[in-house]
Order: structure tokens, then C-alpha cells, then sequence
């Protein structure tokens, strides 16, 4: 008589062995939206015109 580990492991075994491509796929189609989403959608790129100055008041008069 099998136990009850020995005939979830069948079952597992073979739920993985019947839908391994379905999952695989599935998986990579995901991975590919994500990597193309984070490429078309970017985050706010600040950029400046003006280049900083540092103004400290160590200057002297004339």
C-alpha cells in the first residue's frame, strides 16, 4: 500500500509533467510584458539649464 506522501508525489509529478510547457511559457510571456513595460514606461527625468554656483560670502570688497 502507498502512502499518502508517495501518492501526492505522483500527483505533483504528474500535474508538473502535464502543464511544465503551459507554466513555462506563461512565465516567460510575463517576464517579456514586464521588461517591456519597464523600458516604454520610465520614471520623470529631471534635468537643469543652469549650472550651480556656490555663493559662500567669502569674497572681498574693493
Amino acid at each position: 500500500m502507498n502512502s499518502l506522501y508517495e501518492i501526492n508525489g505522483q500527483a505533483i509529478t504528474r500535474f508538473f509533467k502535464h502543464y511544465f510547457l503551459v507554466i513555462f511559457l506563461t512565465g516567460v510571456a510575463l517576464g517579456l510584458v514586464g521588461i517591456f513595460a519597464s523600458l516604454k514606461i520610465q520614471g520623470v527625468k529631471y534635468s537643469a539649464t543652469s549650472s550651480l554656483v556656490q555663493n559662500d560670502n567669502n569674497y572681498a570688497w574693493c
